[in-house]
């Protein structure tokens, strides 16, 4: 007869199952919400030709694109470019081949600073030299604390996610 078993380790992913089905919750909002708030404004000339009868005087392409390239679009370094209705961040560095290696805020190792500015720039998200060298490869304690890893990561994703759509709701009230 068992009286007391010790408790299981949970993978990382064991423990992330069971919350994942929280980032639908944002995701749905911007999608369900975000459409029937943007439908009151026009989003180019064009809507301005549409029997719709907008009131677009003065309203001008050439305004949108200094809008679209604004440092919240391309951060990190990045150059903005628009071709045609597509804006993307160009993040085309010119890093030499020194090895200098640096550990980032990520977790991962780069050639030298130069490669980590490009990977913030790549990623749109910052990262941050945490010490020189490569990072220390840690393959697990074996203590579970990869659950809490999950949970932090799925906490920034989550409110990353919130920022964006308060953002968004922002910007149509103005």
């Amino acid at each position: 007869m068992v009286l007391w078993e010790s408790p299981r380790q949970c993978s990382s992913w064991t423990l992330c199952e069971g919350f994942c089905w929280l980032l639908l919750l944002p995701v749905m909002l911007l999608i369900v919400v975000r459409p029937v708030k943007l439908a009151a404004f026009p989003t180019s000339l064009s809507d301005c030709q549409t029997p719709t009868g907008w009131n677009c005087s003065g309203y001008d392409d050439r305004e949108n694109d200094l809008f679209l390239c604004d440092t919240n679009t391309c951060k990190f370094d990045g150059e903005c470019l628009r071709i045609g209705d597509t804006v993307t961040c160009v993040c085309q560095f010119k890093c030499n081949s020194d090895y200098v290696p640096v550990c980032g805020s990520n977790g991962e190792s780069y050639q030298n600073e130069c490669y980590l500015r490009q990977a913030a720039c790549k990623q749109q998200s910052e990262i941050l030299v945490v010490s020189e060298g490569s990072c220390a490869t840690d393959a697990g304690s074996g203590s579970g604390d990869g659950g809490r890893r999950c949970l932090l990561l799925l906490l920034k994703t989550y409110m990353l996610i919130l920022l964006i759509f308060c953002h968004l709701f922002s910007i149509t009230n103005i």
